[in-house]
């Protein structure tokens, strides 16, 4: 039998690896104690490991139960019910209940298709969000990164300007960043994707820029955070082997975002789901639909990571081909407060592509111009040939001249 730590620790991915722990540690908390309710965390709070001791225990239960029970059915059908008294949200209702219905089947505990009937008729009909989230401005993106501090103004800017995933963006080192490419260009390697594909996607130049500024104060502040962990009972940071841009945990840069929408005044919650609906997320969907305004959408799709009906695009697009598009459409995703900052950027834009222009007009009248260059000279080989031919024929001419002279010249017999 697979036990609750076997399984967990079977699992590839550290973040599905994460959900697993605390997914099967609130479902055999609700067996042993079905009438206690069931809390639900706060943002950042799955983030956090908990006693090891629990683990310990949890996992000597686990065996119990599964040498115990003849079919679970039961409890994972109340328990389903529970998480939904809870407020969970729909998608994260069905999510839990596939990682118990996998650990259980790891287990040879089958379900027939009846009671996964039943069962399905009790879960939401629809695995989608139910919180409106709140499309963004530029007006609010600038009013929020009035109120941002470092990293979090970074993290803002790089989400904005790229299309990554928050969690894409809080694993990047300065390995995956091209400084030197224009635009500057992040690599996105296999283990820090949502999809295990490696791809590519591109950075601002006001992103560049503040990024920058946090390179300059971030060994500071990682050498605040071992201070910070020398104290009794913690765990001692250590700063040589973190390589991150961004070394900070989710919770910690979610607790400052929310701080940073209460300051400037666009902190709401969604009256169903109690969730707010600003989020990160709503950073990428500002990428998202700002840059299809100014670029193929196959792009976009490409720069943030999307397939589906979109795949073909990927392999469609040469990379100098989409630098070239992004470039084009960066102003798009610029929040600063320039004033004219967009027209100054697309007046650039167009002044770049016209000199673009001229440097392939400048090639191709080069490239008539050598044409021109080798017709003359051709012909001016053919002229050259054809005097030599003359004058061979000519020599030709004059050898039979004298011959017919000599012969006239010459007395005949009688």
């Amino acid at each position: 039998m697979y036990s609750y730590l076997q399984y967990v620790r079977s699992i590839p991915k550290p973040k599905t690896k994460s959900q697993a722990y605390w997914t099967l540690k609130i479902f055999l908390e609700y067996v042993q104690n079905p009438d206690r309710p069931i809390v639900k965390k706060k943002a950042g709070g799955y983030n956090k490991p908990f006693d090891e001791d629990l683990k310990k225990s949890l996992d000597k239960f686990s065996l119990e139960y599964l040498e115990s029970v003849k079919d679970p059915f039961v409890d994972l059908f109340n328990w389903t019910a529970a998480l939904q008294e809870s407020d969970y949200a729909p998608l994260t209702v069905l999510q839990r209940k596939s990682t118990v219905i996998n650990w259980l089947y790891y287990n040879d505990f089958g379900m027939t298709v009846q009671k996964e009937r039943v069962l399905n008729r009790r879960l939401p009909k629809k695995a989608r969000p139910t919180t409106k989230d709140k499309t963004l401005t530029k007006g609010d993106l600038q009013a929020i990164l009035q109120h941002c501090r470092f990293p979090l103004k970074t993290v803002l800017l790089c989400v904005v300007s790229s299309g990554m995933r928050i969690g894409e963006v809080m694993k990047i080192t300065y390995d995956n960043v091209d400084f030197e490419s224009s635009p500057v260009t992040v690599t996105i390697p296999v283990k820090i994707s949502k999809n295990s594909v490696e791809r590519y996607t591109f950075l601002s130049s006001e992103a560049v820029a503040s990024l920058h500024e946090w390179g300059k104060i971030r060994q500071q502040r990682l050498e605040r955070s071992e201070r910070r962990g020398t104290g009794i009972g913690r765990i001692k940071y250590d700063i040589k082997s973190e390589k991150r841009i961004f070394p900070f945990i989710d919770g910690t840069l979610t607790n400052s975002f929310v701080l940073a929408l209460k300051d400037a005044g666009l902190r709401e919650k969604d009256p169903e789901s109690g969730q707010g609906t600003i989020t990160f997320r709503s950073c990428r969907r500002y990428f998202n639909s700002h840059m299809k305004t100014a670029m193929p959408v196959g792009m976009v799709e490409l720069l943030m990571g999307h397939e589906g009906y979109l795949a073909r695009s990927y392999d469609r697009y040469e990379e100098d081909e989409v630098r070239k598009a992004y470039l084009h459409a960066e102003h798009c995703v610029c929040i600063a407060d320039g004033g004219d900052i967009a027209r100054v950027a697309e007046e650039l834009n167009q002044a770049r592509y016209e000199r673009q222009g001229l440097e392939s007009e400048k090639e191709r009248l080069y490239a008539e111009l050598k044409k021109e260059q080798d017709y003359t000279h051709d012909f001016e080989n053919l002229i050259k040939h054809k005097d030599l031919i003359l004058n061979n024929h000519q020599a030709q001419i004059d050898e039979l001249q004298d011959a017919i002279r000599k012969l006239q010249e010459k007395p005949t017999k009688v």
